[in-house]
């Protein structure tokens, strides 16, 4: 299992945030984005090191669709 710093969960999630603002509607964009970061807010950071970026942004997503 490999082990994620707080500066590496950043880097994780600054990642899936370029995916949202890659896929997502311009309007949408800025209220998903904050969505993404208190989604994943209080994760421990090792919980994302074995997801990629898609994985990340996919899991959040689909809840905000939800």
């Amino acid at each position: 299992m490999l082990a994620l710093t707080e500066q590496g969960k950043t880097e994780r999630l600054e990642a899936a945030g370029a995916l949202v603002r890659a896929k997502v509607p311009g309007d949408d964009q800025a209220a998903t984005e904050r969505f993404l970061a208190e989604y994943y807010r209080q994760v421990d950071p090792d919980d994302l090191a074995e997801l990629d970026t898609a994985d990340i942004y996919g899991a959040a997503l689909s809840h905000l669709a939800f």
